[in-house]
């Protein structure tokens, strides 16, 4: 509160000094007004609105389980071990810092 009192004598805060309990908690947060994320409901509602959420997003995105695959596409004849990938992505990102100036790096000189 000496801080408060050293503003209010330098004139920075005018009026009457505010409270403790005004600085920690200000009338102006604590109204939310219409606001389309004030859920009077409480958590119950917040959970609800949060599945409504997850299943309009989910709706649109193809299953994962692999019943619905499309026979069209072309499968790749053989998978990149894992450990090949990683060692691939530590060299990429090795270049990545060595050329970091260079507006683009060609690949193909490589």
């Amino acid at each position: 509160m000496q801080a408060v009192d050293n503003l209010h004598g330098l004139k920075r805060i005018q009026g009457t000094c505010p409270t403790l309990d005004d600085l920690l908690n200000p009338a102006a947060e604590m109204e939310v007004g219409d606001s389309p994320f004030r859920y009077p409901g409480g958590d119950d509602e917040i959970i609800a609105e949060v599945k409504r959420n997850m299943k309009n997003n989910l709706e649109g995105q193809p299953e994962l389980d692999g019943d619905n695959e499309d026979d069209s596409e072309p499968k790749p004849e053989s998978q990149m071990p894992p450990q090949q990938a990683l060692t691939l992505c530590a060299q990429f990102n090795t270049l990545c810092l060595q050329y970091a100036d260079t507006d683009c790096l060609d690949i193909s000189a490589m």
